[in-house]
């Protein structure tokens, strides 16, 4: 069964987010963690406001992330699918 391609972007950033912090649940994230996972929002909301999908997919994303994107997508890839996002 495949996922619909639209609507996947605001999935795939919640994901994104949520896999930043690595321990889960409800602790917050320890030293330095929290302004480097506020980093990476920043940079994925500027790339994502750019066009820059190329850079989101494999700078912002786990390699995981891209190649379930891509597994997911009619394009069968990460790129071609955040572009009609």
């Amino acid at each position: 069964m495949r996922l619909p391609a639209r609507g996947l972007l605001p999935l795939v950033a919640i994901v994104a987010v949520s896999g930043c912090g690595g321990q889960g649940g409800s602790q917050r994230p320890q030293g330095g963690e929290e302004g480097a996972l506020r980093d990476k929002v920043a940079e994925l909301q500027r790339l994502s406001q750019a066009g820059d999908v190329k850079r989101v997919c494999s700078e912002i994303f786990a390699p995981q992330l891209a190649s379930s994107i891509s597994a997911a997508s009619e394009s069968h890839s990460c790129v071609g699918e955040m572009k009609e996002q």
